[in-house]
């Protein structure tokens, strides 16, 4: 199964419109300080129910010793998370980011919003990184508001909602998959948006073989085989069935042995093997072709590099990256 990314719409400073919801407004909302709210519809028209939306925000706040700054997710007329930041120390112009995860889970009417936050440069100067999960009612088939809202002092750098399609089975070793998924896609949204519509493919491969590009992946294995789960017991796996292995509780990918009669394979309009700049993790450890510094490892979508290896990660642009954008990925990505 294919997972699209259906709409990316990038909320600039002085937007005031979101395709296929209401319009947005402004607002202030602050105990100390001000900062406008950003009000809008479900990017593309209804959330639907396999769908899910990725949300990115990006601050710059200023605030005082002991003092709080809230952001403040909802969506619908009920479905909130509030993040609360108390700082150490004052900070001035400093960086608060701000990942969500809305999903409608198969469902026309019930939404999981699971939201967490780093705050500063400087982890000393925060008491936590905060995260919230709520679950609730709202009629996902029609438009719902999606309001964010910085509650403090400091200016909005950025906003990216994505509505992506949500595979809904989670057999293990997917039970965790819509959380840690949260965590594997979020660094995607931090890009600037320059960067990120430039995007070509992305394949998580760490729990099934859904991946944001054209058609489908090919797997094949003519053997059964075992793989160790999440659980830390070792399980068996079918034949042609892929092997996501987990370490301590750790994901490290899709297992790969081309000796054991496996093969992996993306679609041709895929453009894997081309010149396109493109990053991958090889047993966790990040690689990439710009500026030749590894061979790429596919030819025409097929998997021919390392064999024996954990594969995951595959994140591939619609060009060739200048060093400038390469410096932002490996900054953001690796």
């Amino acid at each position: 199964m294919s997972t699209e990314i259906l709409t990316t719409y990038d909320v600039d400073p002085q937007s005031v419109v979101v395709a296929g919801g209401p319009t947005t407004v402004y607002n202030a909302g602050a105990t100390y300080g001000s900062h406008p709210a950003i009000v809008g519809g479900v990017i593309g028209g209804t959330l639907g129910t396999i769908n899910s939306l990725w949300i990115n925000a990006r601050f710059k706040v200023t605030v005082g010793a002991g003092n709080t700054l809230t952001v403040s997710i909802k969506y619908g007329a009920s479905l909130q998370v509030d993040l609360t930041f108390q700082a150490i120390a004052g900070v001035t112009n400093e960086a608060l980011i701000v990942e969500a995860f809305l999903s409608a889970l198969g469902s026309a009417s019930v939404q999981v919003l699971h939201a967490y936050g780093a705050a500063g440069t400087a982890a000393a100067n925060w008491n936590g990184f905060p995260n919230n999960r709520a679950g609730g009612t709202e009629d996902s088939a029609s438009d719902q508001p999606l309001i964010i809202t910085l509650t403090g002092n400091g200016t909005k750098e950025h906003v990216t909602v994505v509505k992506v399609g949500a595979p809904l089975a989670l057999t293990p070793p997917e039970a965790t998959r819509p959380l840690t998924m949260l965590y594997s896609i979020g660094p995607l949204v931090r890009f600037p948006h320059s960067l990120f519509k430039d995007i070509r493919v992305y394949a998580e491969l760490r729990h099934n073989l859904d991946y944001m590009g054209p058609g489908v992946i090919t797997f094949t294995r003519a053997s059964t085989s075992t793989a160790t789960w999440n659980d830390g017991a070792s399980h068996a796996v079918a034949v042609n069935q892929p092997r996501f292995e987990y370490s301590g509780g750790a994901s490290l990918g899709l297992l790969f042995n081309s000796g054991a009669g496996e093969s992996l394979s993306f679609p041709s309009a895929s453009g894997l093997g081309g010149a396109n700049t493109l990053y991958w993790k090889e047993n966790n450890v990040w690689r990439t072709t710009f500026g030749g510094a590894n061979p790429n490892p596919f030819t025409a979508g097929v998997w021919t590099g390392n064999n024996s290896i954990h594969i995951a990660d595959i994140l591939q642009f619609g060009k060739v990256l200048n060093a400038a954008e390469h410096a932002i990925v490996s900054k953001i990505w690796a």
